[in-house]
């Protein structure tokens, strides 16, 4: 008896499961996208006290004392524009300080600046900024942020729990849908950001996708504060960040072969390199890569081949584990979010450039906190786009003299008696 052929149809049941789970979530994916935008966790900042918010009462007042020292105690002049600054410790500073950025930009400027820069702020803490900024009725608002998102993230513990990571690493794979963007927002829920960050003493490095989840908060939280600005009325400074390239990360990689070579590891200076034999640091490269032989390999070659010192030093700073110092992809994101009512100020464009290639190391008193020289540029740059923006006379300032680098030497102001010391600074 002949045997029957099997039949192919059951074969086709699970292709056609497969086709129709497909369109299925295909379908769920353009209505979430024809329904929704890109969603964005809510952040409530919180005073020590508990209280939410940072400002209170009517008229509005400022809570934190940062904030109330700048805070203007007569009415606004007509005749004198009022700007208003948002950022965080590169701002910040007591209004008796000239050295800041702010105090020289009022006087380039003859006009009042209300600085609510404060140490630690990242984007989540400048959209509780909002109903302040509101409030002074400002001719222009200046924004410097960019640092403190990820360096937060680094102090902060956000990745210390498993889910959070999985979550993260996730996002890479699924992060263009608008699906799992929703459920992810739902899943984290509200963010409770304290006004004072706490930094956790077990500083965590950060892999690329939890860099990655970070910067995509970064980004629409810096969208939703332009537009708020916006919103407001008045013209709005975007200012690109900027960080000592030559400074080290301070997550070491392999600090005993520095040791060997007789570098000797800091996280407060950048030691001078005088006694270091370029070859035996060329072997140790070759031997075995290391970040951290990167990084004195670029300083050794500065004398002899500065665009590819600089470029070894800008990219061992995008790829820093601890990223305490802004990367590239913060300042594109930053040049991507201009719009009408917003002018970029491309500082880190303009302190590359006077640098040939990376930052003037002596415009940073550390790894992003300026100078005196450095607080002078950042003024000098945001008073030339303000003028035009304000329509008022250009102001009669250049930036501040680079001198020759010996990018050999100690760079930083803490530095070893006799050893590599800058020369004393200079006024203004």
């Amino acid at each position: 008896m002949a045997e029957r052929p099997l039949s192919r149809r059951p074969r086709r049941r699970p292709l056609l499961g497969l086709l129709l789970g497909a369109t299925l979530l295909l379908g769920v994916e353009l209505g979430a996208r024809l329904l929704t935008g890109p969603p964005m966790v809510p952040v409530v900042v919180r005073m020590p006290d508990g209280s939410e918010g940072l400002f209170e009462g009517e008229p509005l007042r400022p809570k934190l004392t940062e904030h109330a020292e700048w805070w203007p105690a007569a009415p606004k002049d007509p005749a004198r524009p009022r700007i208003v600054m948002l950022g965080g410790s590169s701002l910040a500073g007591p209004p008796h300080d000239a050295r800041l950025a702010a105090n020289q930009l009022a006087e380039l400027l003859q006009a009042e600046v209300v600085n609510l820069g404060i140490g630690g702020m990242d984007s989540g803490h400048l959209l509780a900024e909002l109903p302040g900024v509101r409030a002074l009725e400002p001719d222009l608002v200046v924004v410097y942020s960019g640092h403190n998102d990820l360096g937060n993230a680094v102090f902060s513990q956000r990745f210390g729990e498993p889910g959070a990571v999985a979550l993260a690493r996730a996002r890479q794979v699924l992060g263009h849908s608008r699906v799992f963007e929703l459920l992810e927002a739902t899943w984290r829920g509200q963010e409770e950001k304290q006004v004072v960050v706490q930094w956790d003493s077990r500083d965590m490095a950060l892999g690329e996708a939890e860099k990655d989840a970070v910067l995509a908060d970064f980004e629409r939280r810096m969208d939703a504060l332009l537009d708020g600005l916006v919103e407001i009325g008045a013209p709005v400074l975007l200012s690109t960040v900027v960080s000592n390239a030559f400074f080290p990360s301070v997550h070491w990689e392999c600090p005993e072969r520095l040791a060997e070579l007789g570098v000797r590891p800091s996280r407060t200076a950048i030691l001078p390199l005088t006694e270091v034999d370029p070859l035996a640091v060329t072997q140790a490269r070759q031997a075995e890569p290391c970040r951290d032989l990167d990084q004195v390999a670029a300083r050794l070659l500065w004398a002899s081949d500065r665009s590819q010192a600089s470029a070894m030093l800008i990219d061992l700073r995008d790829r820093d584990p601890k990223p305490l110092r802004a990367s590239s992809r913060v300042n594109r994101q930053l040049r991507s979010l201009v719009r009408p009512g917003v002018r970029l100020v491309d500082a880190a464009q303009a302190f590359q450039e006077a640098g040939q290639g990376v930052e003037p190391p002596r415009w940073f008193r550390d790894p992003v906190h300026f100078s005196e020289d450095g607080n002078r540029a950042l003024a000098v740059l945001l008073a030339r786009e303000a003028a035009i923006v304000l329509g008022l006379p250009a102001p009669q300032a250049e930036l501040p003299a680079v001198p020759a680098l010996d990018a050999t030497a100690c760079l930083s102001e803490r530095c070893p008696r006799g050893a590599g010391r800058p020369p004393p600074r200079r006024g203004g």
